[in-house]
C-alpha cells in the first residue's frame, strides 16, 4: 500500500481573493479544499466548516490551478452564498510519500480517494467509487473539517 502525507496549512484564503493572496503555498503545486465557512469576527476564527469541493494543482501553481477557466466553482459559490456563507480555501502540500517517484497519476489517485472519503457536496465526483492504488493518506496541520486519514480498503 502506497502512503502520502498531506500537510495542511493553517491560514486559508478567501477564495474571491485568490489571483492577488501573498500566500506562499499558491505559488507551489499541491491539493486545496473550497470550504463554505462564516467568519466570527469577534473570536477572528472560520466555523461552520463544510467541504464543498476539491482538486490539486501538480503542472500548475495551485493559484493557476484555482484560477483555470476549465475548472467550475460556481456550484460551491451558490451553496456558500445561500447559506449565507463565504468559500474560502484550505491549502495542502504532499510533505511525504512511500513512492521514489511522485507523477500527476499519484496526484489524481490521491486527490480521488480524498473525494470519495471526504465526499465534498458540490464535487462532482463525490459518489465515484475511488479505484485506484492501494493508498494510506494521513492529513496534518489544520486539516479540518477533512477526515485526519483515509486509506482505501484492501480487495
Amino acid at each position: 500500500m502506497d502512503r502520502a502525507i498531506i500537510t495542511w496549512d493553517e491560514e486559508v484564503v478567501r477564495a474571491a481573493d485568490v489571483a492577488d493572496d501573498k500566500h506562499p503555498l499558491l505559488r507551489t503545486r499541491g491539493f486545496f479544499a473550497l470550504l463554505a465557512a462564516r467568519l466570527d469576527e469577534e473570536a477572528d476564527l472560520w466555523c461552520d466548516l463544510e467541504v464543498v469541493d476539491m482538486g490539486y494543482a501538480f503542472y500548475d501553481s495551485l493559484r493557476e490551478g484555482l484560477l483555470d477557466d476549465r475548472r467550475d466553482f460556481s456550484a460551491s459559490q451558490t451553496y456558500a452564498a445561500e447559506r449565507g456563507k463565504e468559500l474560502i480555501v484550505m491549502l495542502g502540500v504532499l510533505t511525504d510519500c512511500s513512492l521514489g517517484r511522485i507523477t500527476e497519476l499519484f496526484y489524481g489517485e490521491v486527490n480521488a480517494c480524498l473525494i470519495s472519503r471526504n465526499r465534498p457536496l458540490c464535487n462532482s465526483d463525490r459518489d465515484k467509487p475511488y479505484e485506484g492504488r492501494q493508498l494510506s493518506i494521513v492529513n496534518r496541520g489544520d486539516y479540518k473539517p477533512m477526515q485526519h486519514r483515509v486509506w482505501t480498503r484492501t480487495k
